[in-house]
């Protein structure tokens, strides 16, 4: 299910098709170098020229109608243009229009924005567009949509069946299980965990009241202050720790207490596991949010699902 992508103007067997050239491109690789490729649908009317504030891509055959099969013809193309440099467009109807470098002037201050800053740019700028994004050895397809990342495209490892991940959903499930935790701070978390589960990485994030008397918990491995602020911090330093092993602790508030923390119970729940057979992150987590029934735990697995855990059972998506 799309149920929150603007489709209104695209043909949808355009994107499905498009989906799943840029699915089989997940496992490929040329002379031993993954496969990327970023491709623009954008809505034509008349003989207009659609994104013209993208320049055409150098040396390449710009012409519209240069690539005559738009889902087979792209292989040719794929070790020459970096799917954070360059991208394909198509219009509604699949037909290839022109191929531009991912450089766009950013505004006032005529910054130029590249990669993922430029899909974002040319996304919010053209109502009518939408980019199918597969980073270079990546697991999942980004869609990119007025100007934010607004789903990612999964093939499960248990079904192979493809899966749509929209991050304000998930951010909801966080949200109905943590109404004490300010937004913001959720939304950070949110982030982070879908950016950890895009990288392929695992990690536990425990927002909220942790009773710490109940838990015996090790040293960090790498020494940290005693307290920081989350906004401060930003994506990206939040993901590097969270990726270590242990648990990441959060309060309501957005200060990020602990991290690279492992957490062994002084009392075991002793209930009905929540993940039977799964490792330890997951066996820890649930123990975690039964013994601190004011704290969200968000789980996030090598295979890049994401278990939300409130009072010990689960609500939010389950895992791939």
């Amino acid at each position: 299910m799309m149920t929150t992508l603007d489709l209104h103007w695209v043909e949808r067997r355009t994107l499905q098709a498009f989906l799943r050239h840029l699915e089989r491109d997940i496992s490929k690789k040329e002379e031993k170098r993954p496969v990327g490729c970023c491709i623009i649908i954008a809505r034509v009317v008349g003989r207009s020229l659609p994104l013209p504030e993208l320049p055409d891509y150098p040396l390449l055959d710009c012409r519209a109608g240069a690539i005559e099969d738009p889902y087979s013809g792209l292989d040719a193309y794929h070790d020459a243009v970096s799917p954070l440099g360059g991208a394909y467009v198509f219009d509604q109807k699949g037909t290839f229009v022109r191929a531009v470098k991912l450089e766009i002037r950013g505004g006032r201050t005529d910054t130029i924005l590249s990669g993922y800053s430029a899909v974002e740019k040319v996304t919010s700028t053209n109502r009518e567009a939408i980019c199918l994004l597969l980073p270079s050895g990546a697991k999942s397809v980004l869609i990119y949509q007025h100007g934010s990342r607004v789903a990612e495209v999964l093939l499960s490892e248990k079904t192979a069946e493809r899966r749509f991940r929209y991050p304000n959903e998930v951010l909801e499930k966080m949200v109905s299980g943590a109404p004490t935790v300010r937004r913001a701070v959720l939304k950070a978390v949110c982030d982070a965990c879908i950016e950890l589960s895009f990288r392929g990485y695992g990690g536990m994030i425990v927002v909220g009241d942790v009773p710490f008397d109940q838990f015996s918990l090790t040293e960090p491995k790498v020494p940290c202050k005693p307290e920081c602020d989350l906004a401060s911090m930003g994506k990206d330093t939040l993901v590097e720790f969270a990726k270590m092993d242990g648990a990441t602790f959060v309060t309501n508030e957005g200060r990020v207490t602990k991290v690279n923390r492992t957490v062994t119970p002084i009392k075991d729940p002793g209930v009905e596991p929540l993940f039977p057979g799964r490792g330890g992150r997951h066996t820890t987590g649930e123990k975690i949010s039964r013994l601190a029934p004011n704290a969200l735990v968000v789980i996030v697995s090598e295979n890049r699902g994401i278990s939300i855990v409130a009072r010990g059972k689960l609500v939010g998506p389950a895992d791939m």
